[in-house]
Formats: structure tokens, C-alpha cells, sequence
């Protein structure tokens, strides 16, 4: 499983590509910190279902 980062989920975003993957903590929050406010709770749910949410440890 592929570990996606921030500039590649933006990326995905603008290219309405999808990937399948794993994303870090770190990224959903860099992701979210750039959304509207509003919107922050449907975007996190839609990436927490989209993607693998890993934990941090030693391996991510």
C-alpha cells in the first residue's frame, strides 16, 4: 500500500484522479487546514473512507 502525501492528494483533487492508498494523520490535517471551515467535517469523512488512515510510528 502506497503512503500518499499532501501534494499528491492535492494533486488527486485537482486531476479528479483517484488512487488507492494510505494517508498519515499529518496529511489529513495539512488537508483540512486548507479547507473552509464549513466544509472540514465532509472532507474528512470523505477522506477517512476514501484512504487507509495510518498511525504514526516508527514505520510511517
Amino acid at each position: 500500500m502506497n503512503l500518499l502525501d499532501t501534494d499528491t492528494l492535492i494533486d488527486m483533487i485537482k486531476t479528479k484522479k483517484h488512487r488507492a492508498g494510505a494517508i498519515s494523520p499529518i496529511t489529513l490535517i495539512e488537508i483540512l487546514r486548507g479547507i473552509q471551515t464549513t466544509k472540514r467535517p465532509n472532507i474528512k469523512e470523505l477522506l477517512e473512507e476514501s484512504f487507509t488512515l495510518l498511525n504514526i510510528d516508527n514505520k510511517t
